[in-house]
């Protein structure tokens, strides 16, 4: 713009001297003085027209790119900082940035002035360019509208793009900076997203000076003889897993806590190895098993006690019928069944269901060498059958075929894997051994040799353990393993009876003693758990734990050590998120750094970027419009006005 002779000479977009020669409006190139346009302090004689002196930073940052350099220069120190912050902390503890502003917070922050301070140079870039794109040749009208729009958001941008791609490559080509700047908007897009995803923060664990530590046992010893008036050893069961197993014959058991002390809210131990117990159950073959009627000694009827004699038991005589084990000898065994009244068919109490040990609980002389399905166990707490009618009372009656399970309790090897966390105890037993080496039955007794009754048992061997891959023996002493096998008894053998289909059950047990016990059983836990195999797994693990958790002979509990862990959130930075918000930053340094040497270069366009002043100021010339036969109002008729109508920057 430039003032001569009290008129304002400015640039107009005008018509060429020739006539029209088509429907486009193809306009000449006119001189332009621009010496008049670079500067607004010329002789004016109308004091109102007249320019103060120019101040140069006035000149400096609103008609050159100062301002938009240090936009840029703002975005790019956030781009850096936020660099160097995340470079700091990656791989540390989340820090305490103060004032409640978390690393997330701070990124933010960052990161929206960065985006804010990056996308303004380049939309002012773009829309300067939408003045030097007419400087030298006539071009639509429309391109005019087009870049302009592309400077004021991602929707132009995408128009530009779009026009440029289905255009034909030359305007493309020579339109090729416009559509890196719309590039560049549209890139910033998601700016602050991939900033945001540069960050993780994974808890992880590590272990403290502090040790965890829970209980296990190797050498197993419990063995404190007491001693009677004359003088006598004797040996009782051991009352810690009596408590624990016996109450599981009749349904009420539970497993006990593993003892562990972790000092923090989290603690973990590698695997280790304990000795404890293991557990099988096997169908029992139906040749075991015939169904009759035989007289016999009746020992599981509920009101029958123990009466030691010459010929060691002596038991009411009854016919009995049911199924029978043992029916090729001269004793056959009942194992579930009823009674009759004598001298009459009429049924009685029934047997529902029987724990039969291999091994004799009195004489300690063993029933098919000690085991029929599980030969090759050496180390057997107790070996038995469990035989039960699933239908109860009323299926003993209709002679229903029971279920017969040969189970077995031993000594074996566990290896553990166990952790605490957030308060709860959590064990996996991942592997077991345990020795398979045939060896002969353990029990020597000394019998009377007046009465038949057993003066002395004697285990003959101690349990020794010792796993192929470990350098550690495990196992107990010969006197351990009579406790433990004594406090079996008190529930092996044992039966659960009834006085007719309608009465309650009733499971009769510690049958070694003199007065067996007799307590009510209204659900059978052997079958109402679901199956008998994982019920004994059960009373397996309760007797492991119990024994992990007894002091030995000493008086002292093993233990395992394992780490206590404490838990940190760290800081880990994703670097290659960064690649879209290096890209924006340095993209739209060269489309600035272009853009302000391509706009130097038109010595016929001043630096007016994106102001609306430069419109209004520069309207169209007047050749433009005195021939359109009535004013247009609608955009749609706007923009097919302005696509056949070529233009052209010139002064009026």
């Amino acid at each position: 713009m430039a003032l001569e002779d009290n008129k304002i000479t400015k640039p107009k977009i005008s018509l060429p001297e020739s006539k029209r020669t088509s429907d486009l409006h193809t306009l000449t190139v006119h001189h332009v003085d621009t010496s008049h346009w670079r500067h607004s302090h010329c002789n004016v004689k109308d004091p109102k027209l007249r320019s103060s002196k120019p101040n140069q930073l006035a000149v400096l940052l609103f008609e050159w790119w100062t301002i938009e350099l240090a936009s840029w220069a703002l975005g790019a120190f956030c781009v850096v900082v936020i660099i160097f912050v995340l470079w700091h902390f990656d791989g540390r503890a989340l820090p305490d940035l103060g004032f409640g502003l978390t690393i997330n917070g701070f990124i933010s922050i960052f990161s929206g002035i960065a985006q804010a301070a990056l996308l303004f140079p380049t939309a002012e870039a773009l829309g300067q360019l939408k003045w030097t794109w007419f400087r030298s040749e006539p071009k639509p009208l429309l391109d005019f509208d087009v870049l302009d729009s592309a400077s004021r958001g991602p929707w132009g941008c995408v128009t530009l793009l779009g026009q440029s791609i289905l255009s034909c490559n030359s305007k493309a080509k020579r339109m090729r900076l416009a559509c890196l700047g719309a590039a560049v908007i549209i890139m910033a897009l998601p700016f602050q997203l991939f900033v945001q995803q540069l960050v993780q923060t994974p808890t992880v664990w590590y272990a403290t000076n502090s040790s965890a530590k829970l209980t296990r046992t190797i050498q197993y010893s419990t063995f404190k003889p007491l001693s009677t008036d004359d003088g006598e050893n004797v040996i009782s069961p051991d009352v810690a897993l009596q408590n624990t197993v016996v109450p599981f014959f009749y349904g009420s058991g539970k497993v006990p806590d593993v003892d562990c002390f972790c000092p923090t809210s989290d603690c973990k131990w590698s695997t280790f190895q304990t000795l404890g117990v293991c557990s099988a159950c096997k169908e029992l073959p139906s040749q075991y098993l015939s169904w009759g009627c035989y007289d016999g000694p009746a020992d599981w009827l509920n009101d029958v006690t123990l009466s030691l004699s010459t010929k060691f038991a002596d038991y009411p005589n009854r016919t009995s019928c049911g199924y029978f084990l043992n029916v090729t000898s001269s004793a056959p065994v009942l194992m579930t069944g009823y009674a009759r009244v004598e001298n009459t068919s009429n049924p009685t109490e029934t047997l529902t269901m029987r724990l039969f040990p291999l091994v004799d609980g009195l004489t300690r002389q063993p029933y098919y060498g000690g085991s029929i399905m599980f030969k090759n166990v050496t180390n057997a707490i107790s070996d038995f059958l469990i035989v039960a009618t699933a239908e109860g009372a009323e299926g003993v009656y209709q002679n229903a075929t029971p279920v017969a399970q040969e189970c077995v309790l031993n000594w074996c090897v566990q290896t553990m894997s166990s952790n605490f966390s957030r308060g709860h105890f959590q064990e996996v037993v991942i592997d077991s051994w345990q020795n398979t080496t045939v060896e002969p039955f353990p029990w020597n007794v000394t019998f009377n040799e007046t009465t038949g009754v057993p003066l002395n048992f004697q285990y003959t061997r101690d349990i020794v353990l010792t796993p192929p891959s470990s350098e550690i023996t495990f196992g107990l002493n010969a006197d351990t393993m009579v406790e433990t096998s004594f406090t079996m008894d008190i529930v092996l053998p044992s039966f659960l009876t009834a006085a007719n289909s309608t009465a309650i059950p009733r499971y009769k047990f510690n049958n070694q003693n003199m007065s067996p016990r007799s307590i009510p059983m209204t659900i059978n836990p052997w079958l109402s758990a679901g199956s008998i195999p994982d019920y004994l797994t059960t009373i397996a693990k309760a007797m492991t734990i119990t024994i992990r958790n007894s002091a030995n002979s000493s008086n002292m509990v093993e233990t395992f050590s394992g780490d206590a862990l404490q838990s940190k959130v760290l800081i880990h930075v994703l670097w290659p998120w960064i690649t879209l918000p290096a890209s924006v930053l340095a993209c739209s340094l060269v489309f600035l750094l272009t853009t302000i040497y391509t706009s130097d270069r038109a010595a016929e366009v001043g630096v007016w970027k994106t102001s609306a002043l430069a419109i209004l100021f520069n309207g169209l010339h007047e050749e433009l419009t005195k021939d359109e036969p009535e004013q247009v109002w609608t955009l749609r008729d706007l923009k097919q006005r302005a696509s056949n109508m070529k233009v052209k920057l010139g002064p009026d």
